[in-house]
């Protein structure tokens, strides 16, 4: 890492300092890949330690152990930017930041994400040149190197070099396994690993702690398991006249099922091996109480009417599903998930999902009274701003 001047902000004084150089034992090769999702969240006791002379050490697999002679001051980050803005912390780089969910910070009183400060990386195959790093020179680079070498034909060498020469490269899947290899983080696994980089310990627990109250009542509610609807949750897009579709497996340690995994749903497919597409037979036969499409971060409500649910309710097949007949098309956030949307996409869905219990959803999100939403936007927003 280069040497340079740093900046650090801190209770609103700045303080400068010499950077001094890190070291790492990150390889960046897939020898660590057996870990399992399980591991991979519980290793934190060990995640983060700290010396005498005020450095500490951040482990993210698959990358491995880094540390840190300083609080890193700039990073890098595309789907784990939320995670940075969920600490009041703005990416310094990123890559499309439309993938940013401005819509559901726009909800949260005095946040601040002004998306134009954020300096887009592009070139290269899949949008990563190497010699881009080197320009932007960030602190951190949170950027699964795994995903590098699939979607950008980087070599373990490229990422090698990247790592000793510019910044770690601590990020990690929080979607599903790549290339069915482990490990990856679920939500709040991979969200501790940001809040240790940055230190942020403290903010951290407190968001840990009334994520798990407003989850714990929302789950205090729900009916009985038996009494519970089944449900399927489809990705990339929803075309009837095509004649299949692309379900998923309901997990609530995978990003874009995470939602109706906490809201004990039952997975309609459970135990039939669903990867890649299925054809409209296989839909009409399991004929799901609860249609899911993970959009809620992406498309407007008139959007998802146009594009999902007149599709269905049009086609001689599908208009015929339980779901589509009883207005059960359900938006959760998906692969794109943080702290601050995954509130979000739990009272959206707890709406559409449980009505009776939790009041109706209205559809486009911003028009819930106070007196109907699930948690208090006021508290995230004293999160993120570190008032604990």
């Amino acid at each position: 890492m280069a040497q340079r001047r740093k900046f650090l902000a801190v209770g609103g004084s700045l303080i400068t300092g010499a950077m001094a150089g890190c070291t790492s034992s990150g390889s960046g090769s897939e020898s660590t890949d057996q870990t399992t999702a399980g591991n991979a969240e519980n290793e934190t006791e060990a995640a983060s330690e700290s010396s005498a002379d005020g450095s500490y050490t951040v482990t993210v697999e698959p990358y491995g152990s880094h540390t840190f002679e300083e609080v890193p001051e700039t990073y890098f980050a595309s789907v784990w930017s939320g995670f940075g803005i969920s600490l009041n912390l703005l990416p310094t780089y990123g890559g499309r930041t439309d993938k940013i969910n401005g819509k559901f910070y726009d909800l949260i009183p005095g946040l601040n994400y002004d998306t134009s400060k954020i300096q887009t990386i592009t070139g290269g195959k899949g949008g990563f040149d190497k010699e881009v790093f080197y320009q932007t020179d960030p602190d951190v680079i949170f950027q699964d190197p795994r995903y590098l070498k699939q979607q950008a034909g980087w070599s373990d060498q490229d990422v090698e070099e990247i790592a000793t020469n510019v910044a770690p490269l601590l990020g990690s899947q929080i979607h599903q396994p790549m290339n069915n290899q482990e490990p990856y983080y679920d939500l709040y696994g991979a969200f501790e690993k940001v809040a240790q980089v940055f230190q942020r310990q403290e903010q951290y627990d407190a968001w840990e702690e009334y994520h798990a109250e407003i989850l714990s009542d929302v789950q205090s509610r729900l009916p009985p398991e038996d009494e519970r609807p089944t449900a399927t949750c489809l990705i990339r897009g929803v075309n009837p006249a095509s004649g299949h579709f692309i379900p998923v497996h309901i997990r609530e340690d995978k990003s874009n099922t995470r939602t109706l995994g906490q809201l004990g749903v039952k997975d309609v497919f459970e135990g039939q091996n669903i990867d890649g597409e299925i054809g409209i037979e296989a839909i009409l036969e399991a004929d799901p109480d609860i249609i899911a499409i993970p959009s809620l971060w992406m498309d407007t409500h008139e959007e998802f009417v146009t594009n999902v649910v007149e599709p269905l309710e049009n086609n001689d097949q599908t208009s015929g599903l339980t779901a589509v007949q009883e207005g059960n098309l359900v938006r959760t956030v998906g692969h794109y998930i943080d702290p601050i949307t995954d509130l979000f996409s739990l009272e959206a869905a707890a709406k559409q999902i449980y009505p009776e219990e939790f009041g109706e959803w209205p559809g486009p999100i911003g028009q819930l009274s106070s007196d109907q939403q699930l948690f208090d936007r006021q508290r995230v927003s004293d999160l993120v701003t570190g008032d604990l």
